[in-house]
């Protein structure tokens, strides 16, 4: 949100997704613009690619990440997401103990499990 004058403008969401899997991704990215028409949304497919998006999304809502723990934990991919004020949102398992705003959007996912965690990332 910024301050334009006497307005308050909403700014788009910004979106990070991190899945392997080509499809996967673009099928969420997909959701993800319906849910919010002019969101941003970045698509990576491993760890690495991810950080290095991170630098360029300031204002990063939240990112949805299909990695397993051990890639996630080398490029220290949760906390740099919430270091940007973001959400992880796992696309794997369980919320891992000390983390942070950690939601899980299990697979198969679909639009209506999609506006559930939406909905709560506030």
């Amino acid at each position: 949100m910024t301050v334009q004058g006497n307005d308050v403008v909403q700014e788009a969401p910004r979106f990070l997704v991190v899945d392997p899997m080509p499809l996967v991704a673009e099928d969420l990215a997909e959701l993800l613009r319906e849910a919010h028409p002019g969101a941003d949304v970045v698509l990576a497919s491993t760890a690495s690619q991810a950080v290095a998006w991170l630098a360029e999304l300031p204002g990063l809502t939240a990112a949805f990440v299909n990695l397993c723990a051990e890639d996630l934990a080398k490029a220290d991919l949760p906390a740099r997401i919430e270091a940007l004020g973001g959400a992880v949102v796992s696309l794997w398992g369980d919320r891992p103990i000390g983390a942070g705003r950690w939601f899980v959007l299990d697979l198969p996912f679909s639009a209506e499990s999609l506006h559930s965690v939406l909905g709560r990332l506030g």
